[in-house]
């Protein structure tokens, strides 16, 4: 059946496969562009695909970075409990890691809600209406390809200018954290950096303020270092600034800058009692490596200061991979198209799954090539350019493929020729 001017009010049978329901789409829009007008039509077609895809987006996006903010707020539950105030450091916690999940959950999200988006109009036969009605598969994509356009420029200034910052901002929380709590210098069983000591135990009871085995390291402004060990301890309260741990069957004693054989001495005694300091220094400046400038400061090289040396490779390096995590946005948009488009019934989860792989693969295949361009094995560019032109090649070959191929699900077939699209059915078809 060939849908035309001259055929459209003839009464034809159907099978039960839904081709019925999707011509009578398929009328309705050709006569809906007849009496609004084309451009106009197109307009409300880029409105009704951002609107069936927004509020996924944002689900999506929403889900993802909730699900990274839990992880990482327990891997800071220990430092969060010795706090004075846990909330509310959780809070600055919160702010300063949402630029950085926002960057990281914005690929995944619009890819997968572009499959799922132009899968549910596929299967619905909205995307066959559309197709009938003359509309290419690059005026569909258009709205996508403008979203992923937009998000990619707002990509690049959360990891040009907003993250960098942030980022310093949550180390500054911590550092004044750790500053803050005892707890947070002693976790069992692992060894744990304060300043310049080191501290380790097999037990801690917060509420008693005791300690199992304990051992702690404790390096001095000559080089040299000294250790204790103690087999329990008691966490007494702070004095003066510091808090003073109590250690029971302890020996102590002192090692050279040069450990040799002999060099080293050592006592042991019933109890020794060692003072926590507390530093009031303030945080280091911002700058120390290179996630920690801005795109406009890697740019202008202004990394190199007396301060902190910077790796002109890194810095070149980072330049790289933030512009082309931006770019690959605008790629994903596209690719989405393609790898969601289906014009049967069911759903089909083979696209959403190509689309999950991809995002892993591309995302490890970034890291690797930054890391490979920071030691300074590849150029600063071929870290991530390479890959990101590959993808671009193979997603607009599969994009025109798909535009220019026949679709086939549940008895129907769409081809284009030169004037027209043609629909046929199954039934159809056996009665011609």
């Amino acid at each position: 059946m060939i849908i035309s001017p001259g055929n459209m009010g003839r009464p034809r049978k159907f099978d039960q496969s839904g081709s019925f329901w999707n011509i009578q789409v398929v009328y309705a829009t050709i006569t809906w562009a007849a009496d609004k007008g084309y451009k106009q039509v197109l307009l409300r077609i880029d409105r009704y695909l951002l609107r069936g895809s927004i509020g996924l987006f944002l689900g999506i996006l929403g889900l993802a970075i909730a699900i990274l903010l839990i992880e990482r707020l327990i891997r800071l539950t220990e430092i969060l409990s010795g706090a004075d105030n846990p909330i509310l450091n959780a809070t600055r916690l919160i702010s300063s890691l949402l630029p950085h999940y926002v960057e990281l959950a914005l690929p995944g999200a619009l890819l997968i809600t572009t499959i799922l988006t132009i899968n549910r109009f596929s299967r619905s036969g909205e995307i066959t209406a559309m197709l009938a009605s003359g509309t290419s598969l690059y005026r569909i994509a258009r709205p996508f390809f403008l979203a992923g356009v937009l998000l990619a420029g707002s990509s690049l200034l959360t990891s040009g200018f907003l993250q960098p910052l942030t980022r310093y901002n949550y180390r500054e929380v911590i550092f004044e954290l750790r500053q803050d709590s005892i707890v947070a210098a002693f976790q069992e069983f692992k060894f744990v950096q304060f300043g310049d000591r080191t501290i380790w135990t097999d037990g801690i009871d917060t509420d008693q303020m005791t300690l199992g085995e304990t051992f702690i390291y404790e390096k001095r402004d000559d080089g040299t270092s000294r250790f204790l060990i103690g087999e329990s301890g008691l966490l007494d309260h702070p004095q003066e600034g510091g808090w003073v741990v109590d250690l029971s069957n302890a020996m102590i004693g002192d090692l050279p800058q040069t450990i040799g054989v002999g060099k080293s001495n050592h006592a042991s005694a019933g109890s020794i009692d060692w003072e926590l300091p507390m530093d009031n220094e303030t945080f280091r400046t911002r700058g120390k490596d290179e996630r920690e400038l801005t795109l406009s400061e890697l740019l202008s090289r202004s990394y190199k200061t007396d301060i902190y040396q910077i790796d002109p490779n890194i810095a070149s390096a980072e330049i790289h991979d933030r512009f082309v995590r931006a770019a690959l946005l605008i790629v994903l948009s596209f690719t989405g198209v393609f790898l969601g488009l289906n014009l049967g019934r069911n759903l089909r989860v083979g696209g959403l799954a190509t689309g999950i792989i991809l995002l892993l693969v591309v995302q490890k295949l970034l890291e690797f090539g930054l890391l490979k361009a920071q030691q300074g094995i590849i150029p600063p560019w071929a870290g991530a350019w390479p890959l990101f032109t590959v993808l671009t090649l193979v997603s607009l070959f599969y994009f025109a493929r798909a535009n220019g191929s026949h679709y086939r699900g549940f008895g129907i077939r769409i081809s284009r020729s030169s004037t027209r699209w043609k629909v046929d059915s199954t039934a159809d078809r056996k009665q011609m």
